[in-house]
């Protein structure tokens, strides 16, 4: 039982990270954007 118990966590925090690392990664590309368009607010400003 207690197998099953770790395995179980071990894949739920595998998938959490999985999921973290995707989320940083659009958001980095999505940042990546952003910052294009603010170094235009920057130069205007």
């Amino acid at each position: 039982m207690f197998k099953i118990i770790e395995i179980v966590i071990i894949a739920l925090a595998g998938a959490a990270a999985m999921g973290f690392f995707i989320w940083y990664f659009v958001n980095e590309i999505r940042g990546r954007k952003a910052c294009a368009s603010c170094a235009v607010k920057n130069k205007n400003y």
